[in-house]
């Protein structure tokens, strides 16, 4: 069975009375048991239902789908442009320079549609998102891009604020406070005097020319970093999830900087460090 089914079947099982449970797990061989066993805890309650694939695709940002239509006759995007939402279908008709008929295909013919489109994306069976192990982290899923992005550029502030603290130049500093959001700002100076859990090595501000578009990106690039190191221990699928919310661009670095650590002690210190600002951000603390 795949996580989804397993996931499905616990949340089900779990609803019913022992003696109700232990009879129909009687039927269940011994590696389907073992594989309920070891289930973990969802995200959410499985007997409301899971998305539909339309829900799930429109949460894969439309630079990802792209590419792929651009190799398909006109006929064929159209069709597939007819299984998605309305802001899905807008955002690839920018992309693709989209302006042919879009027909309208059956409900089963828009299934089977979107469940083609799926395949394309991940070639790879995937854990719906509702599916994942329950884990505070799950939450940037519900996020928009643009809160994930703001997300991500208030983490990279704990990169910014070792290198903060061995600046002199009044400049210079002034600077760097320039480049920054309020409330990037606001984040920096609250941690610019704490201990620093995890350090990197590389130094962000060595050989930093003054150009504030080159330290966005290089703080962006910092901030997916350290997300990425926090993902690393956690389902792999929250990791594909996540990247695929994000823009391609965003979405590949994410990915290409979750590698294994050292330490695995690191990766604890990043999810907690990532968890305690994601409480605060959708506190409205910051």
């Amino acid at each position: 069975m795949n996580e989804g089914v397993i996931a499905t079947c616990r949340a089900f099982l779990d609803t019913l009375p022992p003696k109700e449970k232990n009879a129909l797990l009687n039927f269940l061989s011994k590696d389907a048991l073992d594989d309920l066993q070891r289930a973990p805890l969802m995200s959410r309650d499985l007997t409301k239902g899971i998305p539909s694939k339309e829900e799930e695709l429109s949460n894969i940002h439309a630079t990802w789908i792209a590419p792929l239509m651009r190799t398909l006759p006109k006929g064929e995007i159209g069709l597939f442009l007819s299984a998605l939402s309305q802001e899905s279908v807008k955002e690839l008709q920018s992309l693709l320079l989209f302006t042919n008929h879009i027909p309208s295909p059956s409900a089963l013919g828009r299934v089977f549609l979107r469940k083609t489109l799926m395949e394309m994306v991940s070639k790879e069976e995937r854990c719906p998102p509702d599916c994942l192990p329950a884990h505070p982290l799950n939450q940037l899923l519900s996020l928009s891009m643009k809160d994930v992005l703001s997300f991500i550029d208030l983490l990279s502030m704990h990169d910014l604020a070792v290198e903060v603290r061995t600046i002199i130049g009044a400049a210079k500093l002034k600077a760097i406070y320039e480049v920054l959001t309020k409330p990037q700002y606001t984040l920096l100076q609250t941690i610019t005097h704490a201990k620093e859990p995890v350090v990197f090595r590389h130094p962000l501000l060595k050989n930093w020319s003054g150009d504030p578009t080159i330290l966005q990106v290089q703080l962006r690039e910092r901030g997916l970093n350290r997300l990425a190191k926090a993902l690393v221990d956690l389902h792999p699928d929250l990791l594909w999830h996540l990247a695929h919310h994000l823009d391609v661009q965003h979405g590949e670095k994410l990915i290409s900087f979750c590698t294994p650590l050292d330490t695995p002690r690191i990766s604890e210190l990043l999810i907690k460090q990532a968890t305690s600002l994601l409480a605060s951000m959708q506190g409205a603390q910051l």
